[in-house]
């Protein structure tokens, strides 16, 4: 794979990108090879640091500045057979700037920062396909509406006319490929496209993207830290480590076969559909991926390998050998050809105490007891105004539009459901960041008193942000960059008059260990840490003031899968030794099958499901809930395509223009266009346990995730 193939669309040879800082020079690709053909899928997998994103910027040249530079080969191969070295291109010449979108194309990891927020979507498009065809505004719409139809987005001749920030996520995304798109590219660079979507979002953008390189046959880089997502589209893999492919592959090899140590522990770190009844604990990778300017001596992943053997891993630098045309892998374990070596494994060798050594845990979770927090009737509702001095309410959103939810002493409930339902919403105001607008919240507390903290000011409810805390979804925005993480810690302690001087810096020191961070790096700031790291802090935050109840919104979607492994051992740990209570918010499925008690599902403010976690994956009563598991990337290329993924139609629908009946059914497979259209389901106990909002919940036989076919 690593040599030029007789259908290769672009090869890169020996490809190396330096940055000069002030503390010396960042090798951050660091020789890579690599080939993709037509009509083939490459994925480029590897944790945040690893250089995947600077791999496929180097590609396109875009590297190339006062302070970076850009050498080896980057082979592009174009249509009438010319072969041409990006690399060796004037990264600001007409040549590559030809090239750019309009033979090879990008899609941007995050579409509300790579979309101008000024410009509709329309000249957005439109203005690639004047610069690469010629074409005049007219022709140019002409082209941008059909392309906009083409992914998907409906009503395209006004969609057209929307900005950026009038678009869901998914749209957003979508008008991001078919930007990308608008010039029928030979090669389109899609980095992390689908991170931040939820499942079903995620599941159709990926299907188009299938549909669409079928159709054009276009060859596809797709960078991702979804291991799940790689075995839904790839046809190769390479996996990457701090700046160098450790291994590459076809697909199925990689996963059924991994040679490197570090693909290895990667695929071990999934959650996998199925794996909640065995009481294992995810396994993680010991330590970060260091920074690249402190790059270890010999092979950069010896200091995190299980495999690790002093003396050779420590003091040389693996090759990269050859054990078959399509397979290579850089590690010591294997000779000249291709043959591995028996090690014994290594004790833990990292200097931070890892969240995997902090006790056994039985796998089962603290057992539940009596009602913790519950909220009924509850209304969140936003007024959008208009006029001069925005007084004028024209409509109301109704992001939580008479929840009743409740959350038991000691258990995990996850609150599960696509961008735009109200889950975050509903978090907030249970914390009371919100105010709702209408219901109640009933806390029951220790000595057995019932309060509902709705009515009450934000001074009466100081004593009660003590027992509920929050961990949030970012955690680079959450931490102030001007503090320490002493401060960020310690300020809660400081606000409560637990602790002060010397014995606020004892508790905060406590915390970090609690969380596997050690106590001296209470003096650093944010920026200091990686994204894993710093949500420790937010943990460690959340936890400083001893709660009952965390509020945790999608603590781990934004983080690589094994740090992802480490957070929720950690959590699950940390509920164990002080009792903790969860409300998890997420969209990953998977993650919420492993660490959840009961399921909640939510669609458009509005709780629809409800039930122990296993009794709602093997038989959903929702059709809604059917969709959201159907979606699920199964981590394993052999069960691609494996069980019917239901396709909903349309997008959630609108909370400030709700249609009427079951707010579902415009998209449901199984509405009757009678009942379904004129009748609000209610929340029901049904059969079997659980509780459901849907007319013909026990006619309906919904499938479940298979979940034996999911354990590895």
């Amino acid at each position: 794979m690593f040599d030029v193939i007789q259908d290769s669309l672009l090869t890169l040879r020996d490809v190396k990108v330096q940055i000069r800082t002030d503390e010396g020079v960042v090798q951050a690709v660091d020789g890579v090879n690599l080939s993709v053909a037509r009509n083939r899928t490459l994925c480029i997998v590897g944790e945040s640091g690893c250089g995947k994103s600077m791999t496929a910027r180097a590609i396109t040249n875009l590297v190339t500045s006062s302070n970076k530079s850009l050498s080896g080969e980057v082979l592009f191969t174009r249509v009438n057979g010319e072969t041409l070295d990006l690399a060796a291109l004037d990264p600001k010449g007409p040549e590559i700037r030809r090239i750019r979108s309009g033979e090879i194309s990008m899609i941007f990891q995050e579409p509300m920062t790579s979309l101008s927020p000024v410009h509709t979507i329309g000249n957005q498009i439109g203005e690639a396909a004047q610069l690469h065809f010629g074409e005049g505004k007219d022709a140019a719409r002409a082209r941008t509406i059909e392309v906009l139809g083409r992914v998907g987005i409906p009503n395209p001749s006004q969609r057209v006319d929307a900005y950026p920030f009038q678009l869901s996520g998914g749209m957003r995304q979508r008008a991001m490929i078919a930007m990308a798109l608008v010039c029928r590219p030979q090669l389109l660079i899609a980095d992390e496209p689908t991170t931040a979507l939820d499942v079903t979002t995620q599941a159709v953008i990926l299907d188009l993207m299938k549909e669409l390189q079928a159709e054009m046959g276009m060859g596809l880089i797709f960078i991702t830290h979804d291991l799940g997502v790689v075995a839904e589209i790839a046809d190769d893999v390479a996996v990457m480590y701090l700046g160098r492919v450790v291994e590459s592959g076809p697909v199925d090899e990689i996963f059924h076969d991994p040679k490197h140590p570090y693909t290895r522990s990667l695929l071990q770190s999934i959650p996998r559909l199925g794996a909640r009844g065995t009481g294992q604990r995810l396994k993680s990778i010991e330590g970060i991926v260091p920074h690249p300017f402190d790059r270890p001596k010999g092979c950069s992943f010896h200091p995190r390998c299980p495999s690790f053997m002093p003396g050779i891993c420590d003091s040389s630098d693996p090759p990269a050998t050859s054990l078959a045309s399509d397979r290579q892998v850089r590690c010591h374990l294997y000779g000249e050809d291709g043959s591995e070596r028996t090690v014994a494994p290594v004790v833990s060798r990292s200097p931070i105490s890892s969240p995997d050594t902090a006790g056994p845990t039985t796998g089962a979770t603290t057992p539940a007891g009596g009602t913790l927090i519950e909220a009924r009737n509850l209304q969140m509702h936003f007024p959008v105004t208009s006029g001069r001095r925005r007084r004028r309410a024209r409509s109301v959103v109704k992001a939580v539009d008479g929840v009743e939810l409740e959350i038991r002493q000691g258990e995990t409930l996850a609150l599960v459901g696509e961008s735009g339902c109200g889950k975050s919403t509903l978090g907030r105001s249970l914390v009371r960041i919100y105010d709702p607008t209408g219901g109640e919240v009933l806390y029951h507390e220790s000595e057995g008193a019932v309060t509902d903290l709705v009515p009450l000011t934000h001074k009466q409810m100081k004593p009660y942000r003590r027992d509920i805390r929050m961990i949030f979804q970012d955690p680079h925005s959450s931490l102030n960059p001007r503090m320490t993480v002493l401060e960020i810690v310690g300020e809660c302690l400081k606000l409560y008059g637990v602790e002060d001087g010397k014995g606020m810096r004892r508790r905060v020191a406590e915390l970090l260990q609690t969380v596997g961070l050690r106590s001296e790096y209470m003096s650093r700031y944010p920026h200091a840490f990686s994204g894993g790291e710093r949500q420790r802090i937010g943990i460690a935050r959340a936890l400083a003031l001893n709660p009952r109840l965390v509020v945790a919104d999608e603590a781990v979607s934004a983080l690589d899968v094994s740090v992802q492994a480490q957070i929720l051992n950690l959590m699950k740990d940390l509920q164990e030794q002080m009792g903790l209570t969860y409300l998890f918010v997420a969209h990953d499925l998977s993650v919420v099958e492993h660490i959840s008690d009961r399921v909640a599902v939510m669609y458009v403010g509005k709780i629809v499901e409800v039930a122990d976690t296993d009794t709602l994956f093997a038989r959903p009563r929702h059709p809604y809930t059917e969709a959201l598991l159907s979606a699920v990337p199964k981590p394993d290329p052999r069960l691609r395509g494996s069980g019917e993924r239901v396709r909903l139609s349309g997008e959630v629908a609108d909370p400030a223009n709700p249609p009427s009946g079951c707010y579902f059914h415009p998209r449901c497979p199984y509405a009757d266009g009678d009942r379904c259209s004129r009748e609000t389901p209610v929340l029901q106990d049904v059969e079997g346990g659980g509780r459901v909002a849907c007319h013909h919940a026990d006619k309906l036989d919904l499938a479940g995730v298979a979940l034996d076919d999911q354990v590895a």
